[in-house]
């Protein structure tokens, strides 16, 4: 899939562990992969044409440090795409509570926002989409849409937001 494109993809986590793992998974010559904290990216400002952030800044102690990290190299008019728990999935905040006690939980911090969390930690960034979503497959979740509209998604268990970097 990405080896079908020219576009330089580069992976960037803290852990060598995930890396090794996404080296086995994925491997083509215009992918790399960079240990780098989030929070201090070793890349020149205004680098990078889109980053996609799919449920990281949650786990993080302070968010909005990263997401100003990673508008400072994202080219302007470049487009910034992050994913994270939505504050309004009460199932999930219950669930994580409980397997918080239990013990069982294995994810370390993680926090949930709302979109307009999500928006304040945009500094530079035009807001240009956010919502909600389901994330995976909810076998009951067409029949919910029907019965109570586009307010059930508001409830979906992702909250994203799509930015772009203005100068």
């Amino acid at each position: 899939m990405f080896s079908k494109t020219h576009a330089k993809i580069i992976g960037v986590d803290i852990s060598a562990e995930a890396l090794k793992i996404a080296k086995t998974i994925l491997s083509a010559k215009n992918v790399e992969f960079i240990r780098a904290d989030i929070n201090k990216l070793p890349f020149r400002d205004s680098l990078f044409d889109l980053i996609i952030s799919l449920g990281v800044i949650e786990h993080l102690h302070n968010p909005k440090t990263a997401v100003r990290e990673m508008e400072q190299v994202l080219k302007k008019d470049g487009v910034l795409f992050i994913t994270v728990p939505n504050a309004y999935c009460f199932p999930h905040r219950i669930l994580r509570f409980l397997r918080r006690k239990l013990k069982t939980w294995q994810f370390g911090i993680e926090e949930s926002f709302t979109v307009f969390q999500l928006k304040a930690f945009l500094s530079q960034s035009s807001h240009l989409e956010s919502g909600y979503f389901y994330w995976g497959r909810k076998p009951l979740f067409k029949i919910f849409k029907k019965v109570f509209g586009r307010i059930f998604l508001k409830f979906g268990s992702m909250v994203y937001i799509v930015a772009r970097k203005e100068s």
